[in-house]
């Protein structure tokens, strides 16, 4: 689905949706449909990226993701540090991803882990 950010604003308050496993990626308004569909979708359920050290947006051209995550955490990962910044100052419970993954991560156990739990 291709939105605006003021079309999925407006939806937002609108309703009252509850997503439980999805991923909004930001694109910079310049950049046309055709290039960004170019690339695979991201995808929330099962992405081992999110638990590394080293986080990156999955979808090579955005600028945000925010992602929904089995309904109990919404994970945002942006390259603009101002909005991380504004994120942090409006959103009182917020833990940095890249922390909370170099204090846990263990990538033998967390393979472990992929494996036993493939659907």
């Amino acid at each position: 689905m291709w939105l605006t950010g003021q079309e999925l604003s407006d939806i937002v308050y609108e309703h009252d949706y509850q997503w439980i496993w999805a991923v909004l990626s930001g694109f910079d308004k310049s950049m046309k449909i055709d290039e960004i569909l170019k690339y695979p979708f991201p995808y929330a359920d099962g992405y081992p990226g999110f638990w590394k050290t080293d986080l990156s947006i999955q979808h090579p051209l955005a600028k945000v993701e925010i992602v929904a995550w089995d309904s109990s955490s919404t994970l945002f990962i942006t390259k603009n540090y101002s909005q991380y910044l504004e994120l942090i100052k409006n959103i009182t419970k917020v833990v940095d991803l890249s922390e909370y993954n170099s204090d846990m991560y263990d990538e033998k156990m967390y393979s472990r882990w992929l494996e036993d739990n493939k659907q």
